[in-house]
């Protein structure tokens, strides 16, 4: 590239594309969109799905039964810890909450997911970018 009468120098990337680049949020856009291909297909069901937008990834499970949401929860992060392990990407847990919706007829269960002894924190209150 030249600027200002100079070129830059090229340079070898081992993984990632450089920050600021053009292509970028379209090549990650490509990369990422093969996550929720790796989530088995038994634990998305009508009600469930995954949302990629840019760098954000939402999941919504659904399951009346609370034994059943609890570790189809679990499990789909794991799945989803694994392959961002695997595709050299990183989840930010300190950005990383579930909320749990119930009717007015159930209860409010604790759930527990938990990363290398750190529990995943329960929010009321999510705000999506645009």
């Amino acid at each position: 590239m030249k600027f200002n009468n100079k070129l830059s120098k090229w340079n070898t990337i081992n993984i990632g594309v450089p920050q600021g680049s053009v292509l970028g949020p379209f090549l990650f856009l490509i990369y990422i969109n093969g996550l929720p291909s790796v989530i088995p297909c038994t634990l998305l069901n009508d009600n469930s799905s995954i949302f990629l937008f840019a760098n954000d990834t939402s999941v919504i499970i659904s399951d009346p039964c609370f034994m059943n949401f609890e570790r189809n929860l679990n499990i789909v992060f794991k799945t989803m810890k694994k392959w961002f392990n695997s595709n050299l990407l990183s989840l930010n847990f300190d950005k990383t909450y579930y909320m749990h919706f119930v009717t007015k007829n159930k209860s409010l269960h604790k759930i527990n997911i938990e990363h290398e002894n750190k529990m995943i924190i329960q929010t009321n209150f999510v705000k999506f970018w645009v």
